[in-house]
């Protein structure tokens, strides 16, 4: 068996990681409705961006994981916010911007479902810390999704976040809106619980050293809450903090 972690370069590259972002979010998880993407690939208009890097796992030779790192692009920025991210269609990042801090938005991690539980996405979130570092960019923020579409769920994974202080020290990010779901509610995480605790994609976040950074709102191309964290690469914990260390003079 062999595992390979990179950046995509080609087009048919880019093509794989879209291909496991359309089975990942419209055929298995069916946060997207399929019948509104083209060829089986789910793309939006940041994905084909020069500032766009995508990052792709094949194991032998078949891809199973992607992560994509979007780095500011100024003529996004006519269209929203201050950088050109996906995250500013959501989120105000006016502190990064008013204490000139370099940053470039995680997003669109996903891994198939045969492959959920190992380590394959942790090591394509390393390659993107990595390459960051070499960027000299050291915060990366993200819309993290939080598996139901509940408002009373969220409001309880705040508290459990707030209560094991799992909130970044300063950076706070301002909701733009106050939107919320309206719809019948088709993901549950707390429904006739008593076990409190974060769900597993929020989980694996924070063992990797992410840190909230403001309150959920409802993600209407998703259909689902998702919260504002970050990965502030100069105060990481472990294992992130090791592998960087071992890693950070290195190039990619």
């Amino acid at each position: 068996m062999s595992l390979e972690f990179r950046i995509a370069k080609t087009e048919e590259e880019k093509n794989l990681a879209y291909k496991i972002r359309y089975k990942v979010f419209c055929e298995e998880l069916r946060y997207l409705d399929e019948h509104l993407l083209l060829n089986k690939l789910e793309k939006d208009e940041f994905d084909d961006l020069e500032t766009t890097i995508h990052f792709i796992a094949l194991k032998d030779s078949i891809p199973i994981a992607t992560v994509r790192l979007l780095t500011p692009n100024n003529e996004m920025t006519k269209k929203q916010g201050y950088f050109g991210l996906s995250i500013e269609k959501y989120f105000d990042l006016s502190f990064y911007k008013g204490n000139n801090i370099k940053v470039a938005e995680i997003s669109r991690s996903s891994v198939i479902e045969k492959e959920r539980g190992k380590m394959n996405i942790l090591h394509l979130w390393m390659l993107v810390a990595q390459y960051s570092i070499s960027k000299d960019i050291f915060y990366l923020p993200t819309c993290a999704g939080t598996e139901t579409d509940c408002s009373e769920d969220v409001q309880i994974l705040t508290r459990i976040a707030k209560e094991k202080r799992l909130f970044h020290p300063f950076i706070f990010t301002q909701a733009k809106e106050n939107c919320t779901n309206k719809s019948p509610f088709r993901y549950r995480l707390y429904e006739n619980s008593s076990n409190f605790v974060l769900p597993k994609t929020l989980e694996l976040y924070v063992r990797m050293g992410a840190r909230f950074t403001g309150n959920p709102l409802f993600h209407t191309d998703f259909k689902m809450y998702t919260i504002p964290m970050v990965w502030d690469l100069n105060n990481i914990g472990s294992p992130f903090k090791y592998f960087l260390k071992r890693k950070n003079s290195e190039k990619i």
